[in-house]
């Protein structure tokens, strides 16, 4: 089942208020089928625990081939006016969580202010990440207000990469695993494991 509800900003030059039209007028028809069933959205979203996923940029410095960003931009950045509305109509209708994404979302230089903002709203605010980028940043992610990381990355994509011989279970990661109070997964995929992490056939 998919858990996601997901934010990409139209690729087309619209106003803030015109992107934020594009999703209020999908939000009415969700709404309209779900009125059919008698439930409502926030219901709907509770009951299957959905989150509110929000892709900073499409831009990354790997290449992971398990990656779902298949034809995604790969330029340009979410802007914080049209985030911060975005979130706000995410908590309205019943969002509790929201997820950081990208590309690589690290990489986007106002990310710890996407987080602080959505920390105003939600009380459950993540990033997933391929770490490259985790070390210099965490501290002020976490001041923030940051309340989960999700480390996600392939093992080959890292071998290719100059900072490789950094990366095993990440020397900086395990202090700070230790010492903060947030959830943290790490995946690390090869070409011979599925997504789900089980060896591939």
């Amino acid at each position: 089942m998919n858990t996601e509800a997901v934010l990409t900003q139209p690729p087309r030059r619209l106003s803030v208020r015109q992107m934020v039209g594009c999703y209020i007028d999908t939000v009415e028809l969700i709404r309209t089928r779900l009125n059919k069933r008698n439930e409502t959205i926030a219901e709907a979203i509770k009951e299957r625990a959905l989150y509110f996923r929000v892709s900073l940029l499409g831009a990354c410095n790997l290449a992971c081939p398990f990656c779902h960003n298949e034809g995604a931009a790969t330029k340009g950045k979410l802007e914080i006016a049209f985030a911060e509305r975005a979130i706000c109509i995410a908590h309205e209708l019943g969002f509790r969580r929201i997820q950081f994404t990208g590309g690589e979302p690290l990489l986007h230089p106002r990310v710890a202010d996407f987080v602080k903002i959505a920390r105003a709203v939600m009380p459950d605010v993540g990033i997933t990440t391929n770490g490259t980028y985790l070390a210099p940043k965490l501290a002020s992610l976490i001041s923030a207000g940051l309340s989960r990381i999700h480390v996600s990355l392939q093992a080959e994509a890292l071998c290719s990469n100059p900072s490789a011989e950094q990366w095993s279970i990440p020397g900086w990661l395990r202090p700070n695993a230790a010492t903060t109070r947030y959830p943290l997964s790490m995946r690390t995929f090869t070409s011979d494991t599925n997504e789900d992490g089980r060896a591939a056939p």
